[in-house]
């Protein structure tokens, strides 16, 4: 290695060594005690004692599998830069703080001096952004993107039960499938439609059933019929479209309300009393009759019972 000095105009006592043979582009070093042991590449340049120069780092690709909310996908992040990228060069942070795991890192063939490293997150949620990052020989870059997610359906069109399809203990709900030129939301394919119902003395709403979304195909309207209902008790009722895959339950639809019909005896009706009363006036006399009776209803409670009163006026004209 040939070297020699150069004295500096303004610090006298600061030398530089010029590594003529050691470097393709030396670096000028400084010190007391003389020249380093080896010469070091300057900034945008490696591989002593060649130093080559670095090509910056770009990032051709960074995406995730479109996935539901709340499902597992995969981020792929492809770097090119010279040199190649190291694998553990390249990383995926999250916002939300969720840990990624590297899952593959190749060096591709089609795009020369390029890697790519596949990651793993378990489970994404609407609103978390990520980053992908390189720090390497050639550099440092990043870039940080919202997670791409399906939007989960809705019905926004309420259902209807028509007063024709109520029963005592059971009713018929109807509404128009899904479809976005009816204003409805997200994304396809559409799976099915579940039906949900409580009382205004329950809590929680209970599945009643689900329709396909190919059973409505080339119809109007959807429909399903709702069982093992109470007599004479209005429900809340909501309808879920769900789409493919396992986060695809998108938000209820629109609530509507129907109450269900006074139920017909199941038994003769048991007479209690029969009582009557007369009663006169001037053009004739009237007889009340005033009948009591009562009856179980074998789809309620064994204790419950019904009472009736009926009143009749019997009329006899005076001639």
């Amino acid at each position: 290695m040939s070297c020699f000095w150069v004295s500096s105009d303004k610090l006298s006592i600061l030398y530089r060594l010029i590594c003529a043979n050691a470097c393709a582009k030396p670096i000028i070093n400084s010190g007391f005690s003389g020249p380093l042991p080896s010469c070091e590449c300057q900034d945008g340049y490696f591989n002593r004692p060649n130093c080559q120069k670095v090509t910056p780092p770009r990032i051709v690709d960074f995406k995730n599998k479109r996935v539901n909310p709340g499902e597992h996908t995969t981020f792929n992040c492809t770097i090119s830069a010279f040199p190649t990228p190291r694998q553990n060069d390249i990383t995926l942070e999250s916002t939300s703080g969720k840990k990624a795991i590297l899952r593959e890192s190749k060096v591709l063939r089609t795009f020369k001096y390029s890697r790519a490293n596949i990651f793993h997150v378990n489970s994404v949620a609407k609103g978390e952004k990520y980053t992908c990052l390189m720090n390497g020989i050639a550099g440092k870059t990043s870039l940080t993107i919202p997670v791409d997610l399906y939007e989960t359906p809705r019905l926004n069109s309420k259902p209807r039960v028509p007063p024709e399809l109520i029963g005592a203990i059971n009713m018929t709900i109807e509404w128009p499938p899904w479809n976005p030129r009816n204003g409805d939301t997200g994304d396809p394919p559409i799976l099915w439609y579940s039906i949900w119902v409580k009382t205004s003395l329950e809590k929680n709403f209970r599945m009643m059933g689900y329709v396909y979304h190919t059973f409505c195909r080339g119809k109007r309207v959807c429909s399903f019929n709702i069982p093992e209902l109470r007599p004479s008790t209005e429900y809340e009722i909501y309808i879920v479209t769900k789409r493919d895959g396992d986060g695809g339950r998108g938000p209820p639809g629109p609530h509507i309300f129907a109450k269900t019909l006074c139920s017909q005896p199941d038994l003769p009706p048991k007479i209690e009393q029969v009582m009557s009363s007369a009663e006169h006036n001037l053009s004739y006399p009237k007889t009340k009759l005033t009948v009591t009776w009562k009856y179980k209803h074998e789809n309620l409670d064994t204790h419950t019972f019904f009472i009736y009163y009926l009143s009749l006026y019997l009329s006899i004209p005076v001639f």
